[in-house]
């Protein structure tokens, strides 16, 4: 375990009065929490309640991070979308250069239908690198690191976020439960669509029903298969380490469990199979493991904010309080263990 490790939690605008939440969370035993910029933040905190905020940090001796809009299009190939989104960025950027932040974590997210085109690909890339440039360059020259997020990409798709990380002045916050949907949905898709790719080959109507009996079958056996969760997030976890381990600064950390739906059409909904940020234990990883990969890291942010997969009560203090406790605990265990 990394001694200097500081564990945080997330804050939001649902969350005011921030101070009253700030205190709460010290109470708990957090190190820091990640604020999210989302509107109306950045721009609805007047220089009062900056002031007060940054006063209760000092006093209580914690320390805050930032989680840029979500709203926010940096890898938006329309000129006017994307530089609209930069300015944003950028405003936001400054905004957390007030509070001496641990670091300024962002997304390169886009909204594109065309995405698929090869020369639309190409100009979110354009984009998306060139607005990463332009925030880990902004955070540098304030003192702050900047942590780009990996989304909903599989390792085999991420080309923006490698040559991204690729930037020295750059960091990776890894979330987990983004890893395991999309390398999921990935593996899925590509089943599927393999599938039925050799189920249209044939011209033989009983061949035909056959194959359309295997691909039921198939689908079948991808919605059977959530006992297999744990062991193939592993599998997973372990490929984007070995690729982009070096990077990582911050990691987001939360439990994911399969839950009700279905193949549409043929088609595996694979956004309704699994639910991530569920309050830790209440899923189906295996956190100690996974914990026992991200034990050197420098951040970890318990970003959990459902009890269970269903999703019918948020977390409570209550539940962050059990959360730390089973990180800190895991974490010191395996310590001692290394020590021997």
């Amino acid at each position: 375990m990394n001694e200097q490790m500081q564990l945080g939690t997330t804050v939001w605008y649902g969350d005011r009065p921030f101070e009253a939440a700030v205190r709460k969370l010290h109470s708990i035993g957090f190190d820091y929490f990640e604020l999210a910029l989302d509107y109306p933040l950045p721009g609805c905190m007047n220089a009062a309640a900056k002031a007060s905020l940054k006063a209760l940090l000092r006093d209580l001796g914690m320390n805050v991070a930032f989680h840029a809009p979500l709203d926010i299009f940096v890898a938006q190939p329309r000129p006017e979308i994307f530089e609209a989104s930069l300015k944003v960025m950028l405003r936001s950027v400054e905004f957390a250069a007030a509070f001496e932040p641990l670091y300024f974590n962002f997304h390169t997210t886009f909204r594109v239908s065309t995405h698929f085109f090869k020369d639309v690909r190409e100009r979110i890339k354009e984009c998306g690198l060139a607005a990463c440039r332009e925030i880990a360059d902004a955070c540098g020259s304030l003192g702050f690191p900047a942590c780009v997020e990996n989304v909903f990409v599989p390792l085999e798709h991420a080309d923006l976020l490698a040559e991204a990380l690729n930037f020295e002045n750059l960091w990776l916050t890894f979330d987990v439960g983004h890893a395991i949907l999309a390398e999921t949905a990935h593996e899925k898709w590509s089943a599927a669509k393999k599938t039925t790719a050799a189920a249209t080959k044939t011209t033989n109507a009983t061949t035909k029903t056959t194959a359309q009996r295997s691909v039921v079958a198939t689908h079948a056996d991808a919605g059977s298969s959530a006992g297999e969760l744990k062991e193939k997030a592993l599998i997973y976890l372990e490929s984007w380490l070995s690729r982009f381990g070096g990077k990582v600064l911050v990691v987001h950390l939360h439990d994911c469990a399969t839950v009700s739906g279905g193949f549409e059409r043929g088609v595996p909904s694979v956004d309704i199979r699994l639910q991530d940020h569920i309050s830790l234990g209440r899923g189906e990883l295996d956190i100690p493991e996974i914990l026992k990969m991200f034990g050197s890291c420098e951040y970890m942010l318990i970003e959990t904010f459902w009890k269970d997969k269903h999703r019918l009560k948020e977390v409570s203090y209550e539940d962050l309080y059990e959360n730390l406790t089973f990180v800190r605990y895991t974490l010191q265990k395996r310590a001692k263990l290394f020590c021997y």
